[in-house]
């Protein structure tokens, strides 16, 4: 999968940043980043953590701005939440606002319901149009009061999660080093080509932001010689 820097800021009056805070925003495309199928492992790409065993697949769907029908995006890839397992987080360094494009992945369900559980475990069920208006992607917002890890699950039935986006205000600090949020495959038998297209690494800020580092960036090096 690619890497993807942080987007450029919405406006949003509920997301205005005080003297000292500012404003960071992310943004991650399942088709943009992951493989379908399953993993092994936890993938990360910048605050968005895909869990062992969810399952990614191929599915194209086109979102519809419901203010806007002129404005579309096109997808072609969705985290599909279909088991007790299957989970979705959002580490959040700061309050703001997670945006999720979401459709309903049952047939015959009229609305569908989703689960955004915050940091400190208070489960959010969030409901929305299935079948409908012939199974809609939807664009939900929801509120991030606080910093910390938001799961995203379902408690029943089966949905698609195509995109996410991530807003939030946090205090302004200086870079203090960096992190690798994802190792990616690590092991490589005898002759096999080395890949590290997984590999996820972040530039870290005291306040706990962190911004993605490509892997073509000229402060990285990869070293594979030995």
């Amino acid at each position: 999968p690619t890497t993807e820097e942080p987007t450029d800021p919405p406006v949003d009056p509920g997301l205005t940043p005080g003297e000292n805070e500012e404003l960071v925003s992310y943004s991650v495309t399942v088709e943009d980043h992951f493989e379908a199928g399953k993993s092994d492992s936890d993938i990360t790409i910048s605050r968005f953590t895909l869990k062992a065993g969810t399952e990614v697949r191929t599915r194209t769907k086109t979102w519809t701005n419901p203010d806007d029908p002129t404005e579309t995006i096109e997808f072609t890839k969705s985290i599909k939440l279909g088991s007790k397992d299957s989970c979705v987080e959002v580490n959040a360094p700061g309050r703001g606002k997670l945006y999720v494009y979401i459709q309903n992945g049952s047939s015959g369900a009229e609305y569908q319901t989703f689960t955004i559980t915050d940091p400190d475990g208070v489960a959010n069920n969030i409901e929305f149009e299935g079948t409908v208006s012939s199974s809609p992607i939807v664009r939900i917002e929801f509120d991030v009061e606080k910093d910390g890890v938001y799961k995203i699950t379902r408690p029943s039935g089966t949905v698609d999660i195509f995109k996410m986006e991530l807003d939030c205000v946090v205090e302004k600090a200086d870079e203090s080093g960096f992190e690798i949020s994802n190792k990616g495959q690590i092991d490589f038998l005898e002759g096999e080509e080395f890949d590290c297209s997984l590999l996820q690494l972040n530039k870290v800020y005291g306040n706990g932001r962190t911004d993605t580092l490509t892997l073509d960036d000229e402060n990285v090096k990869v070293d594979y010689s030995n």
